[in-house]
């Protein structure tokens, strides 16, 4: 194989599932690995309102029920990034974080392990993700 064709003919679906994967949705501003966290989260049902869940258990659960081929560890990062609720972080934080889920000092890096965090479903964002949707 020459490297014009790998280039070519190989890497560029690597490159476009990349993209679509890194770049949110115009529609719901959202990323695909995003929206899996909230289709598990909405699909759990009224106990992600009621009581909250460990964020490790959580990324499990995705995983397990949304088709998630990417590893549990990138799915707890994004579900922390989703709760965390610092200045410059989200606009609105569609997971309600328990725990220390990172600083506006050092951008969230600093956050604790997703086996020692908890996070839930605010109502705020079923309010915003209507169910016929």
């Amino acid at each position: 194989i020459t490297y014009g064709d790998f280039i070519n003919k190989e890497l560029i679906h690597f490159s476009n599932a990349d993209n679509v994967r890194s770049i949110p949705s115009m529609i719901d501003g959202l990323k695909p690995g995003q929206r899996k966290i909230l289709f598990a989260c909405f699909k759990r049902g009224k106990s992600m309102l009621k009581t909250e869940i460990k964020v490790a258990q959580l990324a499990g659960y995705v995983s397990e029920h949304s088709a998630y081929h990417h590893g549990e560890t990138s799915l707890a990062g994004t579900i922390v990034g989703m709760a965390q609720t610092f200045v410059g972080s989200n606009n609105i934080a569609l997971l309600h974080p328990a725990g220390q889920f990172g600083t506006r000092l050092l951008g969230g890096k600093d956050a604790a392990s997703p086996r020692y965090i908890f996070t839930k479903l605010p109502a705020l964002t079923r309010l915003i993700f209507h169910p016929d949707d």
